[in-house]
């Protein structure tokens, strides 16, 4: 009776092992672009809500400033209400208009246009559709 395994059979699993591990590598790295992005939509769209809601709450203008470092609600006069981290921080790209959502006070975005943001990992995209109403579509 034999205790333990030869170099041969080693070498046989350590290879099967490895295909394997390539076959899996590309799917994971696929499912965690998808993931990211569907996150980083999702926060998108909450700090899109969340402004919105302020606008109301407040009575006044508050504006959004969207970017790929950070997220920046303001009041009218400048101050900053709340920052929050933008997608770059997980090797997502954004791009979409530089210019500040302001809403007014009862929730509408002022300007006449609808605003697309894009959001790219790797080969996949996301676009985030912001209607001047104040609704949000995500076209995957």
């Amino acid at each position: 009776m034999r205790h333990g395994t030869t170099l041969p059979e080693l070498l046989v699993a350590m290879v099967l092992l490895g295909l394997l591990l390539g076959l899996a590598a590309p799917r994971a790295a696929a499912a965690r672009d998808r993931t990211l992005l569907t996150l980083h939509a999702r926060a998108l769209a909450a700090a899109h809500a969340d402004t919105r809601s302020a606008a109301l709450r407040a009575g006044a203008r508050t504006e959004l400033s969207i970017g790929p470092v950070a997220y920046e609600q303001r009041a009218l006069t400048g101050t900053l209400i709340w920052r929050r981290p933008g997608p770059a921080q997980d090797g997502v790209g954004l791009t979409g208009p530089a210019t500040p959502i302001v809403f007014d006070s009862r929730g509408y975005t002022l300007g006449a246009a609808n605003r697309t943001y894009r959001l790219t990992r790797g080969s996949r995209e996301v676009r985030v559709v912001m209607s001047r109403l104040g609704r949000l579509r995500v076209v995957p």
